[in-house]
């Protein structure tokens, strides 16, 4: 009964699960077994039955088109020309029409007349730098050759504001250059020429350009050569094919000499006709006025020092002596004696003795009218030398190091041209005007030694006519300013006689001098005016001779005006002056205040420094041995000032009493 009871599922799911797996079992037979999995051959599924056929009928086909005739239609192209010309241009991209130097091969004889080089480029010159240097010396009156030099009898003696501009140039570079464009390996061997791959400078041209009134700059324009430069007139530098006088290789073998190339990089500057310092290149030569400010200041600050330093040992000194002095006094004996009176019936006032035969240490004057310099000072006033090397101070800051490195750049016997990886070159400008500002650009030259002869690659025919090939230009220099020679101040206005004082200031020879000149409208300002002055040529320090002293301005005293205005720098208060309107030209006038205290305080100021300077040119100019103002030594027996003593007492003297007493 329990049996009958159970669920359907119980009595008939074993034999579901029987019927499934028979079912799964058959597909699994169909399409494993009965029915066989396709393969794509050729694009299609195909079972293997039908490979096996596919295969076998392929390959008949095949093996009858082998045996049979060949089929010659069809698209094909031939690949030969592409193949050839892919041979032939191997590298893509490249501009062969650019010129290549191929290895040398022999083809047999060559002409020399056919030789083409390729001309080398110049490297640009750099480091360059600039500076100014005021200067007397002889200009020669005619150019210059090189088998003489100027002397006085054919020069005149003059100031130059000389501006020298230096520049360094790649010398092994464009050695190099040459030797390959001319004697490489890779030059035909007919046509390798050692004259040809040695350089040889032609020159360093210096442009410069001026600063306008406006402001602007004007346009870039040579510098002439230097009038002491002797290659000027008898071995002209030939610029052109038509400044070419002889053959281009005797042009080499001239300037190639030793001297010659010597005077092209690094020309003489001139002879300083009175004594001044060592002239240097520009670079060298700003190192060392940098130099020699330091130790001016150095020097000055150590002289402050010292004056404060006998300041202090003066002031204890005097309150030392007035102690002593207040203390003699009150151990003086009354035997009879004034008061204040150092010696019983005798006493001097002033005078340290005090008791009967007893003396102390005279308390020292008060001086007037006597300026004394500290110990310090007097022996600051000549150079220290050093015990160790027993040279001066100023030597051991440098400026002997710095002269000594100017000389190794110089040209000579141990310091040849050819031995030189880079060459320091220079060029002056002697053709300056005072008070203007200029700028300059350098740049060097090699001599082209196939000029004119045709020897050049095609796409460089342009050089063939060309005699120098050169660097490019550097970068401008910093702008010089040259100093102003000359001033004037109007000082003083006489209107009855309608008559003002002008002083004018010169320089003149590398020394301010300073006349003063009455003018009336009109009139110029200034003249030759002959003075009795030091030469320091020749004859030396010490010869006075007449010189005539040019205080011509160019100038003409147009007016003089009076004028009424305010002074701002004394708060708006009204003053009246006179003012004198001159002109350099009739276009333009100028006009300046009479009198210092009318001055601007620019105008003053240089007013000032330039009385200074024809102060110290004065004190200069004084013969040797003429005593100069300053420290006084005083006569033995006599008190500073020049008052003789007493007779056995040095330096004292009694109010009212004459010498000798």
């Amino acid at each position: 009964m329990s049996r009958k009871k159970s669920s359907i599922f119980e009595q008939y799911l074993d034999k579901a699960v029987i019927a499934i797996a028979v079912i799964i079992s058959l597909v699994i037979i169909f399409f494993n077994v009965l029915r066989a999995p396709a393969v794509k051959v050729d694009g299609r599924p195909r079972a293997p039955g039908e490979i096996d056929r596919y295969i076998s009928t392929k390959a008949d086909k095949l093996y009858e088109q082998i045996r049979g005739e060949p089929n010659r239609a069809g698209n094909f192209v031939p690949k030969c020309e592409l193949f050839a010309e892919n041979i032939s241009k191997s590298i893509k991209g490249v501009d062969l029409s650019k010129t290549m130097s191929l290895p040398y091969y022999d083809e047999g004889t060559v002409s020399l007349e056919d030789r083409k080089y390729h001309l080398p480029d110049i490297p640009d010159v750099n480091d360059v730098h600039a500076a100014m240097v005021q200067i007397v010396t002889h200009i020669p009156d005619d150019p210059l050759n090189p088998n003489a030099s100027f002397s006085q009898d054919t020069s005149d003696l003059n100031d130059i504001d000389l501006v020298s501009v230096q520049c360094t140039v790649d010398f092994e570079g464009i050695a190099r250059k040459f030797r390959e464009s001319f004697a490489a390996a890779s030059v035909r061997k007919e046509w390798r020429d050692e004259r040809y791959a040695r350089p040889v400078f032609a020159d360093v041209q210096l442009e410069r350009r001026e600063k306008l009134e406006d402001g602007q700059w004007s346009q870039w324009a040579p510098v002439p050569e230097a009038r002491n430069f002797p290659l000027q007139k008898e071995l002209a530098v030939p610029h052109s094919i038509d400044e070419l006088k002889v053959n281009m290789d005797i042009v080499l073998i001239s300037f190639g000499a030793e001297q010659y190339q010597k005077e092209i990089l690094q020309p003489a500057v001139y002879n300083y006709a009175y004594p001044g310092t060592q002239w240097l290149c520009p670079k060298l030569w700003k190192t060392r006025e940098e130099l020699i400010a330091k130790q001016e200041e150095a020097r000055k600050r150590e002289q402050l020092e010292a004056e404060k330093r006998a300041r202090i040992e003066e002031r204890n000194r005097r309150t030392s002596a007035r102690e002593t002095r207040t203390t003699s006094i009150r151990g003086t004996g009354t035997g009879g004696a004034m008061p204040d009176m150092g010696m019983g019936g005798m006493g001097m006032p002033g005078m340290g003795m005090g008791g009967p035969g007893g003396m102390t240490p005279a308390a020292p004057t008060r001086q007037t009218g006597v300026r004394t310099q500290p110990a310090e000072q007097i022996r600051r006033t000549e150079p220290s030398v050093s015990k160790r090397t027993g040279q001066s101070d100023f030597d051991s800051t440098g400026i002997q190091k710095i002269e000594n490195e100017f000389l190794s750049l110089k040209l000579d016997e141990r310091n040849k041209l050819e031995n030189l990886k880079k060459v320091v070159v220079w060029a002056y400008d002697d053709t300056t005007e005072s008070g203007k500002e200029y700028q300059y650009r350098i740049r060097a030259g090699v001599f082209n030694p196939v000029a004119g002869k045709n020897y050049v690659v095609e796409e460089q025919q342009q050089l063939n006519s060309e005699v120098i090939l050169w660097s490019k230009f550097s970068v401008p220099t910093e702008p010089i300013k040259t100093p102003l020679r000359m001033h004037l101040f109007p000082k003083e206005w006489r209107d009855p006689a309608k008559t003002a004082t002008i002083e004018v200031m010169k320089y003149h020879l590398g020394r301010w001098s300073a006349k003063d000149f009455p003018v009336k409208c009109g009139e110029m300002i200034g003249k030759y005016v002959e003075e009795t002055t030091t030469s320091d040529g020749a004859s030396g320090y010490g010869s006075s001779e007449p010189q005539k002293i040019d205080y011509t301005t160019g100038a003409i005293l147009v007016d003089v005006i009076k004028v009424n205005d305010w002074d701002a720098s004394k708060g708006l208060k009204q003053q009246e002056y006179y003012s004198a309107v001159y002109s350099y030209n009739p276009q333009q006038l100028a006009s300046l205040a009479i009198g210092e205290r009318f001055w601007p305080s620019s105008v003053l100021q240089t007013y000032k420094d330039l009385q200074e300077k024809v102060k110290a040119a004065v004190e200069f100019r004084t013969p040797a041995g003429t005593p100069g103002r300053g420290f006084e030594i005083p006569k033995p027996g006599t008190m500073p000032g020049g008052m003789e003593g007493m007779p056995g007492m040095p330096g004292m003297m009694m109010p009212g009493m004459m010498p000798g007493m």
